[in-house]
C-alpha cells in the first residue's frame, strides 16, 4: 500500500482544495516508525493515526486530517501540510524544519520541543497550542493566531511575527532576538522582562511588560 502513496516523479505539491474520493483514508492507522518519504496523502485521513518516529520527509499531506494524531518524533522536514487539520496531534519533538504549514489548524496541538526552524506557519491556528522549547528561529508566522498559546523557552530568533495574534500568551523565557512583531497583538501576553527599549524601533506595549524573555532587537511597530 505504501508504494501507490509515492508520489510521480513530477509531484504537485499544491494544497487540494477539498478531500478528493480516491484519498487513502486511514483512520487509527498504525503506521509507527513507516517509511513514508515523498508519500503523496493529500487530502488523507488520518484522524488519530499513530505516525510515531514515521518517516515522512517532504511527503504531502496538504489538507489532510490529522486531528488527535500522534506525530512525537516524526520526521516531517519539508513536508506539505498546508490546510491540514492538526487539532489536538501530538507533535512532541517532531522535525518540522522547513515545512509548510501554512493555514493549518493547530488548535491544541502539542509541539513541545519541536524542531520548526525555518517553518512556515503563515495564518496558521495555534489558539491554545503548547508550543514550550520549540525551535522557532527564522520561522514565518505572519498573521499566525497564536492566541492563549504557551511558547514558554522557545527560541523565535529572526522570527516574522508581524500581525500575529498572541494575545493572552505565555513567552516566559522566550528568544525573541530580532523577531519582527509589528502590528502583532500583545494584550495581556505574559512576556518577561520587556520593559527596557529594543534596539529596533520604539517601545515594548505595557501591557505586555513582565520578566524574563530575550527581546534584543524585536520590531514593534
Amino acid at each position: 500500500m505504501l508504494q501507490q502513496l509515492t508520489r510521480d516523479e513530477t509531484p504537485h505539491r499544491s494544497a487540494v482544495s477539498h478531500r478528493s474520493a480516491t484519498a487513502p483514508e486511514l483512520q487509527r492507522a498504525n503506521l509507527r516508525r513507516s517509511d513514508l518519504r515523498g508519500a503523496d496523502l493529500a487530502g488523507a485521513d488520518l484522524h488519530a493515526a499513530a505516525l510515531g518516529f514515521a518517516d515522512l520527509h517532504a511527503a504531502c499531506l496538504g489538507n489532510a486530517c490529522l486531528q488527535g494524531a500522534q506525530l512525537q518524533y516524526a520526521d516531517l522536514h519539508a513536508a506539505d501540510l498546508r490546510g491540514a487539520d492538526l487539532r489536538r496531534a501530538c507533535l512532541r519533538r517532531a522535525n518540522l524544519q522547513a515545512a509548510d504549514l501554512s493555514g493549518a489548524d493547530l488548535r491544541c496541538a502539542v509541539l513541545e520541543g519541536a524542531n520548526l526552524t525555518r517553518s512556515v506557519l503563515e495564518q496558521a491556528d495555534l489558539q491554545a497550542a503548547y508550543l514550550g522549547f520549540c525551535s522557532l528561529e527564522g520561522a514565518n508566522l505572519a498573521s499566525a493566531n497564536l492566541f492563549g498559546a504557551d511558547l514558554s523557552g522557545a527560541v523565535l530568533v529572526g522570527a516574522n511575527l508581524r500581525g500575529a495574534d498572541l494575545r493572552g500568551a505565555r513567552l516566559l523565557g522566550t528568544e525573541l532576538q530580532r523577531a519582527d512583531l509589528r502590528g502583532a497583538l500583545l494584550d495581556d501576553a505574559y512576556l518577561e522582562n520587556a520593559a527596557d527599549k529594543t534596539e529596533a524601533t520604539g517601545e515594548c506595549p505595557p501591557a505586555s511588560r513582565r520578566l524574563g524573555s530575550s527581546v534584543r532587537g524585536v520590531q514593534w511597530i
